[in-house]
């Protein structure tokens, strides 16, 4: 059994909810999608895939962070951690956004189409209640394109032995530009592995 279904089994209970992101499935104008807020981070994490829907939904373990993040479905009240009622217990539901914090240390690194991957923006999260900063993401597996992460520490062969949370190239082209215009920096703060470097938009 690995650690990560040891950790889904373990924490059943923590099973997030849908939230208004999935709820809605509408789009953002696009000066609403970065702002400063409490959210989960899984730019890196690797995933699993539910063994309730293993063709389609994957379970993340995720960071829970704050500072200025990126979400294209999330309203910014939404992304703060926020506890609620469940089943006689308090639970701690957030959304999983994009944002700068793993830049500096983990480059971005592109995989060739072929692998499973995990969509996470805008994913429904629940913090774990032992630790409040992990929390348990639910993500959409996809199986098509190439994409990038900032998993796998320039090891492409991870491409295809785990499932990352990752993005297209342009889905992270347009995120990251838009949070570099929120932030007002003169470039996005990425590195890349490489031979891999990949021209953000407004560049």
């Amino acid at each position: 059994m690995t650690k990560f279904l040891r950790i889904f089994l373990l924490l059943g209970a923590m099973t997030p909810l849908a939230s208004p992101a999935t709820a809605q499935d509408e789009y953002l104008p696009p000066q609403e999608r970065s702002c400063v807020s409490g959210f989960a981070l899984c730019t890196s994490a690797p995933c699993i895939p539910d063994p309730r829907d293993p063709t389609n939904t994957a379970i993340c373990t995720c960071e829970v962070t704050s500072g200025p993040n990126y979400a294209a479905q999330t309203a910014c009240e939404d992304r703060t951690p926020t506890s609620i009622s469940r089943d006689g217990k308090t639970v701690t539901l957030t959304v999983s956004t994009y944002s700068f914090v793993q830049a500096a240390t983990k480059p971005v690194m592109t995989c060739a189409e072929g692998a499973l991957w995990t969509d996470c923006l805008d994913a429904p999260c629940t913090v774990d209640p032992k630790d409040p900063l992990r929390a348990i993401c639910a993500c959409d597996i996809v199986s098509s394109g190439a994409f990038v992460t900032y998993g796998g520490s320039c090891n492409t062969n991870t491409c295809a032995t785990a499932v990352w949370s990752a993005a297209t190239v342009k889905a992270f082209q347009e995120g990251s530009a838009n949070l570099r215009a929120f932030m007002q920096l003169a470039q996005v703060p990425a590195q890349y592995c490489p031979g891999q470097a990949i021209p953000p938009l407004g560049e």
